[in-house]
């Protein structure tokens, strides 16, 4: 994807890194003040309506702005952001089976050293009486995980590329991403961490795919299986509008995440450790451009 970019001159003038580090909280911050407005002017809404509602007003607006920017001051265009228009369904799809693949994987770590179960006390509706709510909640997760995916890879990681290296934008972008969780609840050095993991891991993936769709996908059903078919904890927020199963966490925090989720566990730094050294390998067996970060 970087280096495509860089050939084609899809991106007319990009942003000083200076700016896009700074410029990428605050239009997260600026897009999150108008959701509050959007949902203001809306009915309010419960449930997994009500939810999915809160995810898209909150996180659609930072998609936008990000479009803006691109198209209008740095005279890009959506391939530039790795929308390419072809494949992205197929693309989307299989990261998505990947990104449950690995959670389910974190899950299954936790079950065979007996830190996770059955939850007694199950806070919302759980088997099949929630998929109709399922489904709702699953659009909302499209919308919030494809938003930060534009956001740290397609525009900022490509950005800092233009102006910098490949390596600098991989490390810079997944920095912020995991600083823009810094403020959730229940966070950890260790799930501080186990994000930036995940952003190196989505930041190389994007560059052997050469697009931010598969990220997308991955993303999505990383977030939609810890809250919607495991019942756990999604970076911190509890996800209480209907689950496959209600499970929860019953071991020492530093393996299960605790509060945070199992995404600020040990067991998840194994994971993605593996993930991260699987997709480094198949680009550097690619023969990437972009696979030599020294």
């Amino acid at each position: 994807m970087l280096s495509e970019l860089r050939r084609s001159g899809f991106i007319e003038r990009p942003t000083n890194p200076w700016l896009a580090v700074l410029l990428a909280p605050i239009v997260s911050i600026l897009g999150s003040i108008a959701g509050f407005f959007i949902l203001e002017a809306l009915p309010r809404s419960s449930g997994a309506v009500g939810f999915a509602l809160d995810l898209v007003a909150f996180f659609m607006p930072v998609a936008f702005l990000i479009w803006i920017w691109r198209l209008r001051v740095e005279r890009g265009d959506l391939s530039s952001l790795g929308l390419a228009r072809t494949r992205g369904l197929m693309r989307f799809g299989r990261g998505f089976g990947i990104g449950f693949l690995l959670f389910s994987t974190v899950v299954g770590g936790l079950r065979l050293l007996g830190m996770i179960g059955p939850d007694p006390t199950p806070m919302a509706v759980t088997g099949g009486s929630a998929v109709g709510a399922l489904l709702i909640v699953l659009g909302g997760w499209v919308v919030q995980a494809s938003t930060e995916e534009l956001v740290a890879r397609g525009w900022l990681m490509s950005t800092l590329s233009a102006r910098t290296s490949v390596p600098i934008a991989v490390i810079v972008s997944s920095l912020l991403f995991a600083l823009l969780h810094i403020l959730n609840q229940n966070v950890s050095v260790l799930a501080m961490a186990n994000i930036m993991l995940v952003g190196l891991f989505l930041a190389v993936y994007a560059i052997v795919e050469g697009g931010i769709w598969g990220v997308a996908g991955i993303h999505t059903a990383w977030n939609f299986a810890q809250a919607n078919v495991f019942g756990l904890e999604v970076s911190g927020n509890e996800v209480s509008v209907g689950t496959l199963w209600d499970l929860e966490e019953a071991g020492p925090g530093l393996w299960t995440g605790d509060f945070f989720g199992p995404e600020a566990g040990l067991v998840a730094t194994f994971v993605i450790s593996l993930a991260l050294a699987a997709i480094v390998l198949r680009m550097r067996q690619a023969g990437t451009a972009e696979g030599q970060l020294r």
